[in-house]
């Protein structure tokens, strides 16, 4: 597959080499070797004050806050628990789930190496930094709600934060394109033409589905209410609510989930009394509420869809800031988060290989079903892993490891790793790593002037349409003169249209083409004669499913998948009983909230709580919150 163009490194590095772009005022940072320029202090009025986080349970795991168990055990300097210095662990891949499990256990002692196939850490976190260091172009990871509290943690431990600066659809001014006309969407509660599928969403998520005037489904506040809850008890509240939207929903796609409650054929009360015509699921597939069509989302599962929104995940966006010891803070990459947590990994002890790919190719000695004074002794306690470790410099060479955690998404297991053909797991998971969808996702950003700066306020911000150019956002990072112009983000389907396109500035000149017809039909027919890069390299452009190293964006379940979810995410649980081998997969794609960033981080606490307690042992101020002793994959039927 080829590379993507314009994958440009960060502005400045750390002492230790580890790429950075953190926006510090009135400091100045070191000459990029590749760019030139250097990062830049942010003006003092585009300070803002920071959101907190808001910990709730989720869906599938309702009894763990997961910060909970950090913050118990007294902060991100305190050990989640001991582990001895002989026990070597490999992590192959160096996204945030690995690079945060990698501080964990080094923290906790252990002997442990990062295997990274690129220079840098932050996997599908990927900030790429404009030349001045004071923009940034977000081609994973860019929105970030408070529900997150995992991200949350470790951000505020480690001097970052989160700002309300996100241009959502609506609260910035909007122009809606469908069906070659424009309209103007700011300041009102339902977008013009959207009444009926508004009304009708807005009420199944308030209020669920009922039949005969009776609850049959409990509505996503009433399962967000419970997830909300101070105890482990009342967040449990969710299961029997949450089990009933598996029996009912679980093979369905998205599309067959909405017929069900909206169409003509409706298996119960219709939201709002309104039965969506054919014409209201092609407006809610190109456009959704007037805040991003759901189209591409029509094949996927309907739990997985809806269980974003309990879950808090689609709500209350924020983006990433740096929090300055003056109180104030400043937007800045979310790579940089990963870069950080590194940083202070390596410090204790972490040995970081780049460029070299990770692969486990064989197992040392066989699993035990011993017992002692009748309690399971961990089946795989005594094996080890070797793993062929492949430099971009030189020859394979395999070293032997206590322990290894494959943190890269499935695509990359199944595709470029043997992790599916050797007997490291079962033949459940194996089937899960090979069958689970992930998406194809693009983004291609440009930067510009701020030309929005200055206009009355109902000059547009967001641009959403039915067309190929299915959302554009203007971003405002604080540059006094220059913003970013995401052109468009495309997933599955349209995504797959437009990867022909790997040249960002042909790809640019057809979408510039197509939002010309959009505005042309709007008060704004000039609007697109602002779209000017600032120079010749300010083009950004991914297309996931084109990367080498990811092979696809992010999970999201088809109808029937969420059986194959559970094997992967609750399989930390097994280890210490029906493991066939001391390996444990990490990351969102084997979570139930892929494409999140906790939907990761999860994952890294689940994978340490059991590595703890299997070879080593848990913090006992904390041990009562580790995953490994709260979550119940027996809650569901999935």
């Amino acid at each position: 597959m080829p590379l993507i163009p314009n994958l440009r490194t960060y502005a400045n590095t750390t002492q230790r080499g580890i790429p950075k772009l953190i926006i510090r005022p009135g400091e100045a940072a070191p000459t990029n070797p590749f760019q030139g320029g250097a990062v830049q202090a942010l003006p003092q009025e585009h300070l803002n004050t920071p959101i907190q986080a808001q910990a709730q349970g989720y869906l599938d795991t309702p009894e763990v806050i997961y910060s909970e168990w950090n913050k118990q055990a007294g902060g991100i300097d305190k050990p989640l628990g001991t582990l001895d210095k002989s026990f070597k662990v490999c992590l192959i891949g160096g996204g945030i789930s690995n690079v945060v499990a990698a501080f964990e256990l080094a923290k906790a002692g252990a002997d442990v190496t990062l295997l990274e196939a690129t220079d840098k850490v932050g996997g599908r976190l990927q900030s790429i930094a404009t030349p001045d260091g004071r923009d940034v172009a977000e081609m994973g990871a860019m929105r970030f709600p408070p529900s997150e509290d995992l991200l949350y943690y470790y951000a505020e431990q480690t001097g970052f934060t989160f700002l309300p600066d996100f241009p959502d659809p609506g609260h910035k001014p909007t122009i809606l394109s469908y069906q070659n006309k424009g309209s103007l969407w700011y300041d009102t509660k339902v977008p013009p033409g959207f009444e009926k599928v508004y009304n009708g969403w807005g009420e199944f998520i308030a209020n669920g589905i009922t039949a005969n005037g009776k609850t049959v489904l409990e509505s996503s506040n009433k399962l967000q209410e419970w997830l909300q809850s101070d105890t482990s008890a009342g967040r449990r509240n969710v299961i029997p609510a949450w089990q009933a939207y598996l029996d009912e929903f679980a093979n369905d796609s998205f599309y067959e989930g909405l017929q069900k409650i909206f169409g003509d054929k409706h298996r119960w009360d219709v939201p709002k009394g309104e039965v969506w015509t054919d014409e209201d699921f092609q407006r809610f597939g190109a456009l959704g509420l007037g805040s991003g069509g759901f189209g591409p989302l029509f094949p996927i599962a309907f739990t997985t869809v809806f269980r974003l929104i309990p879950n808090g995940l689609e709500t209350n966006q924020q983006i990433f800031a740096k929090q300055h010891v003056t109180g104030n803070a400043t937007p800045a990459g979310i790579q940089d988060l990963a870069a950080e947590i590194l940083e202070k990994a390596v410090n204790l002890g972490l040995k970081v290989k780049y460029n070299t790919v990770g692969n486990p190719v064989s197992l040392n000695g066989s699993p035990s079903n011993s017992k002692r004074a009748g309690q399971p002794i961990s089946a795989v306690k005594g094996m080890t892993v070797n793993v062929e470790e492949t430099a971009s410099n030189g020859p394979a060479v395999t070293n032997t490891y206590s322990f290894v955690i494959v943190g890269t998404t499935t695509h990359e297991m199944n595709v470029e790793m043997s992790v599916t053909s050797q007997p490291f797991f079962t033949s459940e998971l194996r089937d899960a790593i090979n069958n689970v969808h992930m998406t194809a996702s693009s983004k291609l950003f440009i930067r510009t002037k701020k030309f929005w700066e200055g206009k009355d306020p109902s000059f547009p911000r967001v641009i959403l349409s039915d067309t190929k150019l299915p959302q554009l956002y203007t971003l405002d990072y604080g540059d006094p003169e220059y913003g970013m112009v995401l052109v468009t983000y495309a997933w599955e389907d349209l995504s797959t249209e437009i990867q022909v396109y790997t040249d960002p500035k042909k790809l640019f000149v057809n979408l510039k083409a197509q939002l010309t017809d959009i505005m042309r039909n709007t008060a704004y027919p000039d609007w697109v004669d602002n779209l000017i890069p600032v120079t010749d390299n300010d083009y950004y452009l991914m297309h996931w499913q084109l990367n080498p190293h990811t092979n696809g964006a992010f999970v999201l379940g088809y109808p029937g998948q969420d059986n194959l979810t559970a094997q992967m995410f609750f399989d930390f649980t097994k280890l210490n009983t029906q493991a066939l081998s001391p390996m444990l997969l990490n990351g969102d794609s084997i979570s139930f909230t892929g494409g999140w960033v906790d939907g990761g981080l999860q994952c890294a606490m689940n994978n340490l709580s059991a590595i703890l307690k299997t070879y080593g042992t848990l913090a006992p101020d904390a041990a009562a919150l580790a995953p490994i002793n709260v979550v119940r994959p027996q809650n569901y039927k999935y």
